[in-house]
């Protein structure tokens, strides 16, 4: 089983970022990180990697532009470096997107340890030795298709899922901060700005906008565990595909209701640590 490997984390979200360095590390592995699509491919031609972790939607280039210039970099060059897809949301077409750009596979938000080990150690067994690209994204659980979430009361299950929390608990490897006090105070700082962005973006109707700005808050929900904040930012990005401004707005509004929510429990949380 590959151990001791070296991952570039393309991930824009700084909450994402964290917990998948967090992860990668638990796992033994060291990891870079980068924010973008042209920063992956400047890395992956400066250095060398064993695997990389691509968040499909970010600015300046996003992930699947980021792979298919990877993969001619590899046409000319040879090599086949895995590339694992880390996505907030699975939806009908994405595993096809994967599969044009050259992802190998894909798994979601939240990821678990577990997962992303088995992942990455059939990634790198598979591909990481093979010089030629593979006919097609690796079968696995996540790659499947999902539908839109209905919209249903948040009062009715926990802000914040606790399978999450014990997973960050469990990223604890020592330390003066513990990972659920570091990662809950970077989530409630940079979800306010992210609600402003998105907010301009909602009243401009600039639908790209929305898509990305609502695609920051959905990485960062998923990751913390914050469930009805990410059934809301799903809403809201398929909404602003057939520019359904009212969904919109409603949405957008309990997007920003459920967020106390979750403040409230991860506040809580943290006093649980720090007495």
């Amino acid at each position: 089983m590959p151990e001791g490997k070296y991952i570039l984390i393309v991930e824009d979200n700084m909450v994402s970022q964290r917990v998948t360095q967090r992860l990668v590390r638990k796992l033994g592995h060291e990891s870079k990180v980068v924010s973008n699509g042209k920063e992956a491919v400047d890395a992956f031609t400066s250095e060398k990697f064993d695997l990389i972790l691509m968040d499909c939607q970010m600015p300046v280039m996003d992930g699947y532009a980021a792979t298919q210039q990877i993969r001619q970099i590899e046409d000319r060059q040879g090599g086949h470096i895995p590339v694992i897809a880390v996505t907030a949301h699975t939806l009908e077409g994405n595993r096809e997107r994967c599969i044009e750009s050259g992802m190998d596979d894909y798994i979601t938000k939240p990821v678990k340890l577990d997962e992303l080990q088995s992942t990455i150690d059939s990634a790198i067994v598979e591909f990481g030795a093979s010089a030629s690209h593979s006919n097609g994204v690796a079968s696995s659980e996540n790659a499947t298709s999902s539908s839109i979430p209905e919209p249903i009361d948040d009062n009715q299950e926990p802000a914040i899922d606790p399978k999450a929390l014990d997973q960050i608990r469990e990223l604890d490897l020592g330390g003066d901060v513990h990972p659920l006090v570091e990662l809950a105070d970077l989530f409630i700082e940079d979800v306010p700005a992210r609600f402003e962005r998105l907010r301009q973006a909602i009243n401009s109707r600039n639908v790209q906008q929305i898509e990305e700005s609502a695609h920051g808050i959905l990485g960062s929900s998923g990751n913390m565990g914050a469930t009805g904040m990410s059934r809301h930012c799903i809403i809201i990005k398929e909404s602003a595909k057939t520019e359904n401004w009212e969904i919109i707005q409603n949405t957008f509004v309990a997007l920003i209701q459920e967020f106390e929510r979750v403040r409230a429990a991860l506040e809580l949380e943290k006093q649980k640590l720090i007495h």
